[in-house]
């Protein structure tokens, strides 16, 4: 049987700062025997004489409670002999202890029913080494491996390397450098700015911390007013907060230029119908009109002299309403505002199903002919006088001629020459009168047929108001055969391995095998989009949008203008190919290619500049390059290290610098002063430079290495970073920088030295 012991601390006394801690009573010391414990331990009663007194301190003797007041701390009365075991109530009297108190055995619990509370139940010897548990004693369960933390499991903390792992965070695939995040911005995602003080009930916007809008009214959008359960009941929201619901209004008489009551006609007014100017007769042609009611367009009912102050309504001339009563606002009918709670409803928006939680921030994609979306951003410089095409902001087409309007071409709009007029195939015409319209169906044109509650949402079609209907999925595309034709459908997913091939109509991707003639641009023609032609330079352009007859060459990438589609004086610096054979209109893009081949039996001499990145994969079976000799340029220094000193890998790979250090400093690896390194590095790339430092006597070090001005703990092969005994020597540093992840490099560094 295992015996549980329970370990009980010594009582710790308090101080002026600090309390105490509970715990056993201290030893007392030898001495006298009338020592009191203090909250700072055994201390000797005060001087002083007279029962009940402490020194000058009197204590007054002890008070017992009642039922109606409370006792009052004091001496308490001494006990007989015969009450050695008692104890003292409350009631200020020496009490029996009561008889020993029975407790039932614990209970445990099943998966039906809950255990009790009692005395932990005795172990057998079959219980030996269990632990007790709410079903009783069981077997001590099985510890609990925890593997690493990843991206999709929980687990452990990864492994923090004192070295290499200063500065990280704890990401996903585990210490990562932290991204640099500039401030949030009302273009750019960010990191939230500061939070003041000042800032305390503000709320953040595109503007930084912003004071939350004040009150609705009549001038400005702001937040509902405040709304009394008691004194706002049955008010509406006005421009001047919760207002009574108006009782009988006073209106002015209908006229042309403003609404109000329908005017009393008078015996002379019989047959008439009320227009702008009043009562009016109606006009000539013989139209039938039924009275307007619910649903149905029609004439004003007539108006007896009983009606005096009416308003005319679905079901006739009505009375005008006093205190009306509303029901609640839904999406099903006009209403009054819901009741809005203070601590439930805080910061929620009114919609059709009452007060709601703001709905989150929904991210929009740019508008584009595939898809609706968010405007384009507009440059005030560049986008000046473009208009939005499906392919952003484009040029407005020069010397288009648009005729007007007619019945047999689109066009502009013609100019109308008086209002009241309609827009018909025959141009600006008066509004018919006197017709009679059926309503609108397949076959005729008509009055638009009126909308029940149940066709909320629906739209108008030639069968009435239907569902809008859900978009069709359109099939994929399929290739034609040499016994069937194609599918019109989407275009067929590309994979990487398709990069610069062209769908063909047989529904595949492919590399393109065609020839193309090019004819010689000639000023006196016009030509439309995207048409390729030689220039008189013998280069290839094409046409960024439809250029006029008689408009001046000119390059460019956008408009009316040519953008050079091939060069190879541009790509093979050193070739002469102006001597070399002209393109004719008639040659392809693989012969004009082939002449300018032609020349490259003078490249051992020439040798060629590349501007861009070459790739020289080889295959299975040789190697993608082999040379028998090559030189590296060496950019020389003659000023020391000081500070910050930037590692341009854009123009250099070797750095030597002459003048000795004067102290250490920091190496700051960057693609050039204005692009950084990541921008370029793709993701698993490498790049290795070598820095070679003159040492004077005493010898210092590139203390901190840094990516974009991100400090990166380099691994050394050595296994240790650097020191500062190499003095008087040529210290040499290679790093080799690797782009391991989106957000994260490594660096595998070595140091030499030479004497």
């Amino acid at each position: 049987m295992i015996k549980l012991i329970k370990k009980y601390f010594p009582f710790l006394n308090g101080s002026a700062i600090d309390g105490g801690i509970e715990g056993l009573v201290p030893a007392p010391p030898k001495g006298p025997q009338d020592y009191w414990l203090h909250t700072s331990g055994w201390k000797a009663l005060p001087a002083g004489s007279g029962t009940g007194t402490v020194g000058t301190v009197t204590i007054p003797t002890y008070v017992a409670a009642t039922s109606s007041s409370a006792g009052v701390d004091g001496i308490v009365k001494a006990a007989t002999f015969a009450q050695a075991n008692n104890y003292y109530a409350g009631d200020g009297t020496w009490k029996t202890l009561p008889s020993q108190v029975t407790y039932s055995a614990f209970g445990p619990a099943t998966a039906t029913s809950a255990g009790t509370a009692g005395l932990v139940p005795a172990p057998t010897a079959a219980d030996f080494a269990k632990v007790l548990s709410g079903g009783g004693w069981i077997a001590v369960p099985a510890p609990v491996t925890y593997g690493a933390y990843s991206s999709t499991v929980d687990g452990l903390v990864p492994k923090f390397n004192a070295v290499a792992d200063v500065g990280k965070v704890l990401g996903i695939s585990g210490w990562v450098t932290p991204v640099t995040y500039s401030k949030f911005a009302s273009k750019a995602d960010g990191l939230v700015p500061g939070f003041q003080p000042a800032d305390v009930g503000k709320m953040l916007t595109t503007d930084g911390w912003t004071a939350l809008p004040g009150v609705y009214n009549q001038n400005q959008n702001g937040l509902v007013p405040k709304y009394d359960a008691v004194l706002d009941v049955g008010k509406v929201l006005g421009v001047n907060g919760w207002v009574a619901l108006p009782g009988q209004i006073n209106y002015e008489i209908f006229s042309a230029l403003s609404n109000g009551l329908v005017p009393a006609p008078t015996s002379a007014d019989t047959g008439k119908v009320l227009g702008t100017t009043g009562w009016v007769n109606v006009s000539s042609g013989g139209a039938s009109y039924g009275n307007f009611g619910l649903g149905t367009a029609g004439l004003v009912p007539g108006y007896g002299a009983s009606d005096g102050g009416k308003v005319l309504g679905v079901g006739g001339w009505v009375n005008l309403p006093s205190q009306t009563t509303y029901g609640v606002f839904s999406n099903a009918a006009d209403g009054l505002v819901p009741k809005f709670s203070a601590q439930v409803d805080n910061g929620k928006i009114l919609s059709t199903s009452g007060w709601i939680a703001q709905p989150t921030q929904v991210t929009y994609g740019q508008f584009s002919n595939a898809a609706a979306g968010l405007v384009p951003k507009f440059d005030a410089i560049a986008d000046a006088n473009k208009v939005l095409g499906v392919n952003g902001w484009s040029t407005l087409p020069q010397g288009v001629t648009y005729g007007v309007f007619s019945t047999s071409a689109d066009g502009l709009v013609p100019r109308p020459t008086k209002v009241g007029v309609v827009l018909t195939d025959g141009g600006w015409t008066d509004m018919p009168q006197g017709s009679v319209y059926s309503v609108f169906s397949t076959g005729n044109a008509g009055l638009v047929p009126a909308p029940v509650i149940a066709d909320n949402g629906k739209v108008l079609s030639t069968g009435g108001w239907i569902v809008l209907p859900t978009a069709a999925v359109p099939a994929v595309y399929q290739g034609a055969t040499t016994s069937a034709i194609g599918v019109a459908g989407l275009v067929p997913a590309a994979t990487s391995a398709d990069l610069g091939k062209w769908l063909g109509a047989d529904g595949k991707w492919s590399a393109p095998s065609f020839t193309v003639a090019f004819e010689t641009y000639s000023a006196a023609k016009a030509y439309g989009a995207s048409v390729p032609v030689i220039g008189a330079d013998g280069e290839i352009y094409i046409s960024n949008s439809a250029i006029i007859a008689g408009a001046a060459f000119a390059a460019g990438t956008a408009g009316a203008t040519w953008k050079q589609l091939l060069s190879m004086q541009s790509k093979l610096t050193g070739i002469d190919v102006a001597t070399s054979a002209p393109v004719t209109a008639s040659d392809t893009v693989v012969t004009s290619i082939g002449k300018l081949q032609a020349q490259l039996t003078n490249l051992p001499s020439l040798g060629i500049t590349w501007k861009e990145t070459q790739r020289f994969e080889g295959s299975a079976t040789s190697f993608g390059m082999s040379i028998k000799n090559a030189s590296e340029d060496v950019t020389v220094l003659v000023n020391a290290p000081a500070g910050v000193f930037n590692f341009d890998i854009g123009t250099q790979s070797v750095v030597l610098i002459t003048a000795a250090n004067t102290a250490n400093y920091t190496l700051n690896f960057r693609w050039s002063s204005t692009k950084t390194l990541e921008s370029v590095l793709a993701v698993g790339k490498s790049a290795t430079v070598t820095l070679m430092v003159t040492q004077g006597a005493t010898a210092y070090i590139p203390a901190t290495i840094q990516i974009d001005s991100v400090t990166l703990m380099p691994k050394w092969i050595s296994g240790a970073a650097p020191s500062t005994n190499n003095a008087n020597s040529i210290e040499t540093y290679s790093f080799t920088i690797i782009r391991d992840t989106v957000t994260s490099f490594k660096i595998i560094a070595s140091t030499a030295y030479a004497k």
